[in-house]
């Protein structure tokens, strides 16, 4: 129980003096804040079923 932390985790691999690797780090991010916001999106519809 509670080997690794409760909150999404991410590692953003990327190359401070590469432009390509900054851009390509924060397209990643963006998909991620997306994926995460349909996730907090897809629970609240859940909960309003429930109540």
């Amino acid at each position: 129980m509670l080997e690794c932390p409760p909150e999404p985790n991410v590692i953003l691999p990327f190359r401070a003096d590469d432009a390509k690797s900054v851009c390509d780090a924060f397209e990643l991010l963006a998909v991620i804040c997306g994926v995460l916001q349909q996730a907090a999106r897809l629970i609240t519809l859940m909960m309003e079923l429930v109540n």
